[in-house]
Order: C-alpha cells, then sequence, then structure tokens
C-alpha cells in the first residue's frame, strides 16, 4: 500500500498562462512556486534541464497539482488533445454549478469539448459533467455530482442515457 496520493504533474508551455487558467478559472489557489536546475531532476530523464514550477491545489484539498515548464531541454512538441490515447490522462474537478464554472473556465482560456451532459444512468445518475481544455490542450473534466453524493443537482434529469444538455 502508498502512502497516498501527493500530486498530479502536467507539463505546460507556459507556465503564467497555466497559473492563470488554474487559478482564475478553476478557483485553485498556489500553494508554492519555484524555479530548479537541481542535479535530482535529472530523473525525469533530461539532465541539465530547468523546471519553473507551480502546485496549485483546491483549498481544503490535499492534492496538488504541479504545473511544470520544462526549460532547456528542446522542443519536443506538444501530444494529441484528447483521452483515448493510450497513456492519456484528465483531471476531474467537483463543482456545484457545470455551467457556472464552465463560463468562468473558458473566460480564463479553457475550450470546452461538448456542451454539459446530464448524466442519468450508473453511478453518477443525476449528475452533469463536461470536459474541456486548457491552454495547452489537457483535458479537465468539471462534475456536478448527483444528489446521492450530497450536492443536489440543479440539472433535471429527463432519459436513461447521458445526453447533451439544451443551450441557454
Amino acid at each position: 500500500m502508498t502512502g497516498g496520493m501527493v500530486h498530479v504533474g502536467v507539463t505546460v508551455a507556459d507556465l503564467e498562462r497555466a497559473v492563470h487558467f488554474y487559478t482564475e478559472g478553476l478557483g485553485l489557489e498556489i500553494a508554492v512556486r519555484q524555479v530548479s536546475a537541481a542535479a535530482y531532476l535529472s530523473v525525469t530523464g533530461h539532465p541539465g534541464l530547468e523546471i519553473a514550477t507551480a502546485f496549485v491545489e483546491a483549498p481544503g484539498d490535499g492534492v496538488r497539482i504541479e504545473l511544470q515548464e520544462y526549460r532547456r531541454v528542446g522542443d519536443h512538441g506538444s501530444r494529441e488533445p484528447g483521452t483515448a490515447p493510450v497513456g492519456s490522462s484528465h483531471i476531474c474537478f467537483r463543482v456545484d454549478d457545470v455551467d457556472a464554472w464552465l463560463a468562468r473556465a473558458e473566460a480564463a482560456g479553457g475550450t470546452r469539448v461538448t456542451d454539459p451532459v446530464l448524466i442519468d444512468s450508473g453511478i453518477n445518475d443525476g449528475g452533469a459533467a463536461v470536459y474541456l481544455r486548457d491552454p495547452d490542450g489537457y483535458t479537465i473534466e468539471l462534475f456536478q455530482p448527483p444528489r446521492s453524493f450530497g450536492h443536489p443537482p440543479s440539472l433535471p434529469v429527463q432519459s436513461t442515457t447521458a445526453r447533451h444538455r439544451p443551450g441557454p
């Protein structure tokens, strides 16, 4: 058994742009920032690099997201956005209002993948969700839990499969 999760690392092209999105768009707080070229960073497989880092976290939550801008490693390009390719991932945030948080995230540089959907089957029946991409294309899920999670959704459930919500 592990000692628990410490952080999730997300590599970004521009640390300041990423910090703006994650703090202003998603409401996270900066826990710590640093720039380092220490020898131990060779653990990444890139000896001699410098990493500019900002750890962000949700207030009251112990898991941090490490936003990291690799410097002095050359151009490694970027990954194709999405969650289907093997090795892809996403981070899910619990929100109390999918529409309001989506608007906030888009205003800070996020791009929606689809409109929000109602979840009306399975373990999250009664909830709502939307996927969006951060400014570097990393996938973020905003999840409004169903009533069974103790967070009543503001959205009606009308069918037996997830469906797109009607627009405003």
